[in-house]
């Protein structure tokens, strides 16, 4: 009888990795969320939300997703480009070097950032006076 018990364990575990988003799928849009990819997250999100229409937490963040997209292709958000900032001398050289080691420490290139109006430097000289 155990194993009749074992055949429906099996046959139920294997429908529910078809029933919905795969635990990949899902931690993949979670790191894509918490990396600022917004492009990648959104399509995830709607992957997940076809596997599973009745999936809350996607549904809460497609529309936040959806305006990050727009908000992005509008040039809201700064790419984190370090190639331009080295130009301006030795007393941001710490602050390049500081962004260039989290450009670094991603594996992504379609990482943004959220500030559009302050700058890290502005932060570092009320540090150094």
């Amino acid at each position: 009888m155990s194993s009749s018990g074992d055949n429906g364990f099996a046959q139920q575990g294997s429908e529910a990795s078809h029933s919905g988003a795969s635990n990949e799928l899902l931690l993949e849009f979670l790191d894509s969320v918490m990396f600022k990819r917004f492009d990648a997250a959104l399509m995830l999100c709607q992957k997940i939300i076809e596997a599973e229409p009745d999936n809350y937490e996607a549904r809460a963040f497609l529309p936040m997703l959806e305006e990050a997209s727009a908000l992005k292709s509008s040039g809201y958000f700064n790419p984190l480009d370090v190639s331009s900032s080295t130009e301006s001398g030795d007393s941001s050289g710490e602050e390049s070097e500081h962004k260039k080691e989290r450009r670094d420490s991603s594996s992504s290139s379609d990482e943004w950032d959220y500030s559009t109006t302050t700058s890290d430097s502005d932060n570092a000289s009320d540090d150094d006076g």
